[in-house]
C-alpha cells in the first residue's frame, strides 16, 4: 500500500507540469510586401507562435508566385524576437530567413526579414487614431486614419491665428513618421518632418522634431 501511495504520488507531480493540448496558447499574425494581389512581386507571410510546455514554437507559411513554403523556427519572450527560416520544397522558393521582433504596446510584430512589414495578430482588435485630440502645447488636433495614411488639421488655441498646420504621414507599427506645413492665417508659418510613438489609441508621443515644434505629447478628447 505505501508502494502504490508512492507510485500515485509520483505521477501527479510529474503530470502537475504537464501541459494538455487544449491549454496550449497560440497566436497568429499575418502581413504582406504591399504589392497588389495580382503582382509577381507578391508576398504574403503567416506566423503562428505556439506555447507549450517546451516554450514558444514558430510555425506558418511564407507565399509567393512560385509556391508556398512552412515556416519554422521560435520565438523568445525575454527579447521579443522570433527566428525562423523557410521550408521549401525544391522547386518552390529559395531558403529565405525569417525574422522578427514584438512591437511594444501593440498585438502585432514588426516582420523584418524577408521584407519590412507589420503583421498584425487575427481578431486583435484595430487601433484607430481618428478623433479630436489635445496636445500640450494647447492646440486642438483633428486627425483622420484610413489605413497606415495619417492625417491631421491643427490649430492653436487662438483658433489658428499664431499657427494653423497640416500633418500628412503613415504608420508602420508603432511610429508615425511624417511632415507638417504651416499655413495662413497663422503668422508662423515653417514645415519640417515629425516622428510620433504611438502609446495607446489615447496617447501619442513626439520623438523627432526637423523643426521648433511646441507639441510633445497628444492625448485622446472623450
Amino acid at each position: 500500500m505505501k508502494n502504490l501511495r508512492l507510485v500515485t504520488f509520483l505521477v501527479f507531480a510529474v503530470c502537475a507540469f504537464c501541459l494538455p493540448a487544449q491549454a496550449q496558447k497560440k497566436w497568429t499574425y499575418k502581413a504582406d510586401n504591399g504589392a497588389n494581389e495580382d503582382s509577381l512581386d507578391r508576398r504574403e507571410i503567416t506566423i503562428t507562435i505556439t506555447q507549450d510546455r517546451n516554450g514558444y514554437d514558430v510555425s506558418g507559411e511564407y507565399k509567393t508566385v512560385v509556391g508556398t513554403c512552412n515556416i519554422r523556427g521560435s520565438y523568445s519572450p525575454a527579447t521579443e524576437k522570433l527566428n525562423a527560416i523557410t521550408d521549401c520544397p525544391a522547386a518552390s522558393a529559395v531558403f529565405r530567413e525569417i525574422k522578427g521582433f514584438k512591437i511594444k504596446g501593440k498585438d502585432a510584430l514588426q516582420i523584418t526579414e524577408p521584407f519590412s512589414a507589420v503583421a498584425k495578430r487575427e481578431g486583435a482588435k484595430s487601433i484607430s487614431l481618428s478623433g479630436t485630440w489635445k496636445c500640450d502645447d494647447g492646440g486642438t488636433y483633428v486627425l483622420t486614419q484610413s489605413g497606415s495614411s495619417l492625417t491631421w488639421e491643427a490649430k492653436s488655441p487662438d483658433n489658428g491665428a499664431t499657427w494653423d498646420h497640416t500633418f500628412t504621414g503613415q504608420i508602420n507599427g508603432n511610429e508615425i513618421k511624417g511632415s507638417f506645413q504651416d499655413k495662413p492665417p497663422g503668422i508662423i508659418l515653417q514645415s519640417g518632418r515629425l516622428d510620433f510613438n504611438i502609446i495607446s489609441n489615447d496617447r501619442l508621443e513626439r520623438t523627432y522634431a526637423q523643426v521648433g515644434f511646441g507639441c510633445s505629447h497628444l492625448v485622446r478628447q472623450r
